[in-house]
């Protein structure tokens, strides 16, 4: 039995990272890439909303890698057990993926690595690495 922070939900659905802050618009660097555990809103946030008013609070910054969204495990762990989920490295970081990755073409067609050494994720069925068991956060937390 797995206890789901109550962040979580809000935190794997918000789909509008990466959108240009409305509170901050006179400000150059306003991508909306934050999220506050605090705060467990639907909204995303910028660095300057982070830094005016949610100074004293748990944020965590998403990143992207093959236009999904990430975040790093070290960023992650105090708050997030990402045990079970495909690491990966980007930019010599450990990260995962919020969302469920989907079905894998390359496994389909048959090309590229031996899939030998592969499991598939018990929610959607990509091949992940062994020992992993899911290929997201999103995957962990449908389980």
């Amino acid at each position: 039995f797995v206890v789901v922070p109550p962040w979580l939900e809000e935190f794997l659905s918000i789909t509008t990272f990466f959108i240009e802050c409305e509170e901050h618009i006179e400000c150059i660097r306003r991508e909306c890439n934050m999220y506050c555990f605090d705060c467990s809103s639907d909204k995303p946030l910028c660095l300057y909303c982070v830094k005016y008013c949610h100074k004293n609070h748990r944020t965590i910054q998403v990143r992207r890698s093959t236009y999904q969204n990430v975040v790093r495990v070290e960023d992650i762990k105090d708050e997030l057990d990402t045990s079970g989920i495909q690491l990966y490295v980007i930019n010599k970081f450990h990260v995962v993926f919020l969302n469920k990755r989907g079905f894998d073409v390359h496994r389909k067609k048959g090309i590229g690595k031996n899939y030998s050494d592969t499991s598939l994720c018990n929610i959607c069925t990509r091949n992940i690495s062994n020992p992993s068991r899911f290929c997201s956060l999103e995957c962990k937390v449908s389980y």
